[in-house]
C-alpha cells in the first residue's frame, strides 16, 4: 500500500535547512536562557514554514497567568501541509541537558487537555525518561494520554532538521504517532 504522504499530488515544500541547522549550532554556544529561547526560534522556523501552518503567538499565558505555552500553531490543514491535524496546535521546546521527565510531560498533557484541543508537540533536546517499549516513566504519561485520545508528539531537534520537505515532516509525525499507538496499543 503506498504512503499518500509519497503521492506526486502533495507538493514538496522545501524545509529552510541552512536556517535550521544555523540556530541548532548556535545552541551549543549559549547559556541555558538563550539556549531556550533559539531552540523555541528553531521551532517557529519549522513548523511555520510549513503550508498552511502559521505561528500565531508566543510565549502565551493563560488567564490565571499559571501555564504558558512556548507556541500556538493555527493550522489550516492545507493539503500539503498537516493536514491530519488539529486545527490549534501547541508546542512546547525544552532544550534541558538531560531527558525529559514524566512531571513536564504530564504538565504538557495537561495544558492540551484543558485548551480542549487533542494534539501538540514536545520538543526536545534529549528526548524523554524511560523507554518507549515498556512505557516507563514519561513515556507511561505519553501512553495514557494517547490512551485518552489526546496526541502528544515527541520531536527532537536533530530529527526536526533531518527533514528535507513536507512529505519527511509528515513521515516523521506519522512514525511518532504510529509508535504510540502500536508500541503502546495493550495487544
Amino acid at each position: 500500500m503506498t504512503d499518500p504522504t509519497e503521492q506526486s499530488s502533495v507538493a514538496r515544500t522545501s524545509m529552510p535547512h541552512a536556517e535550521l541547522k544555523a540556530l541548532y549550532s548556535s545552541l551549543a554556544a549559549l547559556n541555558a536562557g538563550l539556549k531556550g529561547k533559539v531552540l523555541e526560534e528553531l521551532c517557529a522556523t519549522f513548523f511555520g514554514t510549513l503550508p498552511g501552518v502559521e505561528v500565531v503567538d508566543r510565549r502565551v499565558l493563560d488567564d490565571a497567568q499559571s501555564q504558558e505555552v512556548d507556541l500556538v500553531l493555527d493550522n489550516y490543514q492545507d493539503p500539503d501541509g498537516l493536514v491530519d491535524l488539529d486545527q490549534i496546535l501547541f508546542v512546547e521546546s525544552k532544550n534541558w541537558a538531560n531527558p525529559v521527565g514524566s512531571a513536564e510531560v504530564a504538565w504538557f498533557d495537561w495544558k492540551i487537555r484543558l485548551s480542549g484541543y487533542s494534539q501538540g508537540f514536545l520538543v526536545v533536546a534529549n528526548g524523554v525518561t524511560g523507554r518507549a517499549d515498556d512505557k516507563t516513566s514519561a513515556w507511561n504519561i505519553l501512553w495514557q494520554a494517547n490512551m485518552e485520545g489526546r496526541r502528544l508528539i515527541v520531536l527532537t531537534p536533530t530529527e526536526m532538521i533531518a527533514c528535507e520537505d513536507t512529505q519527511s515532516v509528515r513521515k516523521l509525525i506519522r512514525s511518532k504517532l504510529r509508535l504510540l499507538a502500536v508500541k503502546h496499543a495493550p495487544l
